[in-house]
């Protein structure tokens, strides 16, 4: 009897467990429906988001059901990356995922480390050999054609190859000193090596990188200056260089790639002190101009590196009272953003060329602004592995392009916007050159500031129709919302027609009226973006 009793009391408790992890399982089962319900509802209701700023990249759309799609199966590989981009919640599962995987050991997230302090580090470009080949041979032909040139070669290293201390332990680490070494090895012998890696290593203890991002910080890009200015004979005594601080909230591309996001960066510029240079910034692919390089509205933005001119361009044109016959065209990437700061008081003019949007032909930039150095200034990361700067190079070469005899000078401190020739204005590229996004983490072109002056002088070297030199002074200039034009103003696809888009630049520049925020010069406040009075002591941060 008891052998019995004790028999079914573990038959009964037999039946217990097995109806407990069926009512168990039966409600895990209501959960999973709700939250895939739940899911599924939130994918009908939320809309297809076209970008992601805390990834700082563009998301896969739905694809389209198409034969040809089912065929050959991209249809189904393109709806789960899709269905992974646009997934509800999605920043919150990455950044969830990341303190997990943390929290077990790794260090490594999407090609980004997670070193010492929480600073993270891109891991290096492989070179692409077929890629350096191609860029070296174009960078010969262009130096060999203009000999008469002054031509430089900057190359800057990521900051795992200068912070390599900070790299978590047994990370696979590239000498990327050792490939630069090499790209630079195959170039003319004529033309100049800035050695980047060997100034970034002498002040490696400092924050000459950001924690959160993969470019240089102004800081950094400082350094490198500083070891530039005997190379290039720049005239560097008596002018020193301010440093203000604009953000103290950061969080850059690695910081987007990795999901971390428990670190802040500061961003500062730096503002020249000891000259009387000015400087105007025309954006021909925006038809704006400004009179800072520096665009405040972007500090709002996820990506506020871009508040150096905006994101890339391009092609940019800086023109300064420098008035020494110097006229500089640089070849970047995004990371001479934060150098170009540095170079205003030296040159008369400036020229920005960014490869991977600027699609007209460089040979027409090189006669028509009279350029007299040219620097390739890049992130070893892009050198090694890009070839946009090749394919515009070797476009320069192929053939002799007619152009311009003069560039359209304006002397910005005399008072008066007169052409040097007699055939009326040349100016930039035309205005339809196409712009685009940077992929995958790198700095974006973005929607510049309001008050930015735009206006873009003709590619053709004609003013309007029957106009020579100068527009006369009681034809005055237009106060429109984007800047200063003449009244002959021709809004057409290839941007401005106009002889003279102010009669009084310097008058003009302070004027009271305009609706850029320029004031009287001997007000107490002069205009937020003048570049003698940058800073508005009443504020907190350096206004730009």
């Amino acid at each position: 009897m008891r052998c019995k009793a004790v028999s079914r009391a573990a038959e009964r408790r037999a039946k217990r467990i097995i109806r407990n992890r069926r009512d168990h399982h039966g409600s895990l089962l209501v959960m999973f429906l709700i939250l895939a319900a739940a899911v599924f509802l939130a994918n009908l209701i939320t809309k297809d988001k076209s970008f992601s700023p805390n990834e700082n990249r563009s998301l896969a759309q739905k694809p389209k059901l198409t034969q040809e799609a089912l065929k050959d199966g991209s249809f189904f590989s393109d709806y789960t990356t899709y269905y992974s981009d646009q997934f509800p919640l999605r920043d919150f599962f990455v950044s969830l995922k990341f303190r997990v995987d943390y929290m077990l050991n790794q260090r490594e997230f999407s090609g980004v480390y997670v070193g010492k302090d929480g600073t993270l580090l891109q891991e290096p470009a492989v070179p692409d050999m077929e890629a350096i080949n191609k860029t070296t041979d174009a960078i010969n032909r262009f130096a060999a054609k203009y000999a008469d040139k002054d031509i430089s070669v900057l190359i800057v290293p990521d900051s795992a190859t200068i912070w390599k201390d900070h790299l978590p332990p047994n990370a696979p680490a590239r000498n990327q000193t050792a490939d630069i070494t090499s790209f630079t090895g195959a170039l003319n012998s004529r033309i100049r090596r800035i050695d980047a890696a060997n100034a970034l290593n002498s002040h490696r203890t400092e924050e000459i990188y950001y924690k959160t991002d993969h470019h240089w910080t102004s800081l950094g890009a400082y350094a490198v200056f500083e070891a530039c200015t005997d190379p290039l004979r720049l005239a560097h005594e008596g002018i020193v260089y301010t440093p203000h601080v604009v953000s103290e909230s950061f969080q850059g591309t690695l910081s987007s790639r990795s999901g971390d996001h428990r670190n802040y960066d500061t961003i500062t510029v730096y503002e020249p002190q000891g000259t009387d240079v000015l400087y105007e910034v025309n954006y021909p692919d925006l038809q704006k101009r400004s009179a800072s390089l520096f665009v405040s509205e972007q500090l709002e933005e996820k990506d506020q590196y871009t508040v150096f001119f905006g994101g890339n361009h391009p092609l940019v044109e800086i023109r300064t009272t420098a008035d020494n016959g110097r006229s500089l065209l640089i070849f970047k990437d995004s990371y001479a953003n934060s150098f170009i700061q540095f170079l205003t008081p030296y040159y008369q003019n400036i020229i920005m060329v960014d490869p991977r949007y600027y699609y007209d032909d460089v040979s027409l930039a090189m006669n028509t602004y009279g350029i007299t150095d040219v620097m390739f200034l890049y992130s070893a990361d892009t050198l090694l592995t890009d070839t946009a700067l090749a394919d515009v190079l070797n476009a320069a070469t192929a053939e002799e392009t007619e152009a311009p005899d003069t560039m359209n000078n304006f002397d910005i401190g005399s008072g008066n916007g007169e052409a040097s020739g007699s055939e009326g204005e040349a100016g930039t590229e035309s205005g339809d050159s196409q712009s685009s996004s940077e992929a995958a983490g790198d700095s974006q072109n973005s929607e510049e500031t309001g008050d930015s002056q735009s206006s873009e002088e003709t590619s053709d070297g004609q003013s309007s129709e029957g106009s020579s030199g100068s527009q006369s002074s009681d034809e005055g200039s237009s106060n429109s919302e984007n800047g200063y034009v003449s009244e002959n103003y021709d809004d057409s696809e290839t941007g401005y027609d106009s002889e003279d888009y102010s009669d009084n630049y310097e008058e003009d520049y302070y004027s009271e009226d305009a609706e850029s925020g320029y004031y009287d010069e001997d007000s107490d406040y002069v205009g937020e973006n003048t570049p003698a009075n940058i800073r508005n002591e009443d504020a907190e941060l350096f206004y730009v």
